[in-house]
Order: C-alpha cells, then sequence, then structure tokens
C-alpha cells in the first residue's frame, strides 16, 4: 500500500478553475515552485493555456519543447 508522507500546501491557491477547483492546486504549486512547464491532459488546465507565465502543453507539445531544448 502507497502512502503519501508529506501533502504539498502552497501559500496561496488562487481559484482559477471553478469547474474543476482541484485543479487550482496544481496551478499553485506548479507557480510556487517556479515550474517552468505545466504537461497535461486535462482540458479546464489546458484552456487556460498559461498561469503566471508558466505555459500549460499536452503531452505531445512537452515533447517536442523537451526535444528543441536538447538540441541547443
Amino acid at each position: 500500500m502507497n502512502q503519501v508522507l508529506h501533502v504539498p500546501s502552497p501559500e496561496r491557491i488562487p481559484a482559477l478553475i471553478p469547474e474543476d477547483p482541484s485543479d487550482d492546486l496544481f496551478l499553485a504549486l506548479a507557480v510556487e515552485n517556479q515550474a517552468r512547464l505545466i504537461v497535461s491532459s486535462d482540458q479546464h488546465l489546458l484552456a487556460l493555456k498559461a498561469c503566471e507565465g508558466v505555459p500549460i502543453v499536452t503531452p505531445g507539445e512537452a515533447v517536442e519543447v523537451v526535444t528543441e531544448l536538447l538540441a541547443q
């Protein structure tokens, strides 16, 4: 059985997706931890396109981004 020993708790969780408030936690964690990219298939997240400067992309788009970064 897997147990979660630590659940991150961001300082601020803005209410950005009223249709699915649980998505707001992931956005807050990404922003607070200075993520450079959010990879998701969730339509609510993808509709935002970005959150506080952090792009939100599909897994396919993420492969393209990583491939470009590795080519540099």
